[in-house]
């Protein structure tokens, strides 16, 4: 890289010198922690993804499977509502 270049701005990253692995781990627990629960499933989805590209495998497996036939209205429910007060 030149000098006239720059490097790419990845919006969002931080870098942090720990002086121990225990204190990157520490600062990797607390940096996800502060994320929240949606940010985390999205990065771990992501990560699928990826694996998923560079394994060469059909992005379409990933999909949801839907039930090729309809549900009958004589068919007997998977399982029974819970009702309060009953035993």
């Amino acid at each position: 890289m030149t000098a006239s270049q720059t490097p790419p701005i990845r919006v969002g990253w931080y870098a942090k010198k720990g002086s121990s692995l225990d204190d990157m781990r520490t600062e990797n627990i607390r940096f996800w922690q502060k994320q929240g629960g949606a940010v985390i499933r999205q990065a771990a989805w992501d990560l699928v993804e990826e694996a998923w590209k560079q394994q060469n495998r059909n992005p379409d497996e990933l999909r949801f499977q839907r039930c090729p036939v309809q549900p009958q209205s004589g068919d007997r429910p998977l399982a029974r509502p819970f009702k309060a007060g009953n035993e």
